[in-house]
C-alpha cells in the first residue's frame, strides 16, 4: 500500500473511532457484557391480568438499552434509562407456563442475557358470542345462535310463571 494510502486509512479509522466515542458509541478495550437480572417476578409464579416485570442491569462503561423476551421473542420496545420496569399484559398469551428474560446491551455493543424465569400465565376463560342470529321468542322462551366456536346452542324452552 502506498504511503498516501495508509495515512488516509489510519484518518479514516482514527477519525470514525473518535466520531463514535463523542457520539457515546464504541468504546476502546470494552469487552465486558452487561449484568441483567429479572428482579420480579420470580420463578414460579402465576400471573395474571397485567403484572410488572422489574429488571436491573448494570455496566461499566453504561447500559444502553433493556428489552424483555417472552417465550424467546422480544416482546417490548427497548427502554434506555432505569428503572427497567416492564408491563406485561398476560390477557396477549395462552394459560400455561412461559419462560420470560431480558437482554440488556452495552454502549460497546457488548450483550447478555439475564437466567430464565419460569412463570404460569392464569386468565380466567373469556366468553364470546358470535355475530349470529339470536332470537328471543318471547321473555320465557328458547334463547338460540351460534357460538364463538361455531356450534349451534339452544336453551330448552322455560315457561312463564303461572299467575
Amino acid at each position: 500500500m502506498c504511503r498516501r494510502g495508509l495515512v488516509g486509512l489510519v484518518g479514516l479509522v482514527w477519525g470514525g473511532f473518535v466520531a463514535g466515542f463523542l457520539a457515546g458509541g464504541v468504546r476502546a478495550g470494552d469487552s465486558q457484557a452487561p449484568s441483567v437480572a429479572i428482579t420480579q417476578p420470580s420463578t414460579g409464579a402465576t400471573l395474571s391480568a397485567r403484572a410488572r416485570v422489574d429488571v436491573t442491569a448494570s455496566d461499566d462503561t453504561g447500559v444502553a438499552s433493556v428489552v424483555l423476551k417472552l417465550d424467546g421473542a422480544a416482546i417490548t420496545s427497548p427502554l434506555q434509562d432505569p428503572p427497567y420496569r416492564f408491563w406485561l399484559n398476560t390477557a396477549d398469551y395462552l394459560n400455561g407456563t412461559h419462560t420470560l428474560h431480558a437482554v440488556a446491551t452495552d454502549t460497546a455493543a457488548n450483550a447478555a442475557r439475564s437466567s430464565l424465569v419460569t412463570i404460569s400465565v392464569t386468565n380466567p376463560p373469556q366468553f364470546a358470542l358470535a355475530p349470529g342470529p339470536f332470537v328471543v321468542e318471547d321473555l320465557g322462551s328458547v334463547l338460540s345462535g351460534n357460538t364463538q366456536d361455531g356450534a349451534q346452542r339452544s336453551d330448552a324452552p322455560c315457561r312463564k310463571p303461572e299467575p
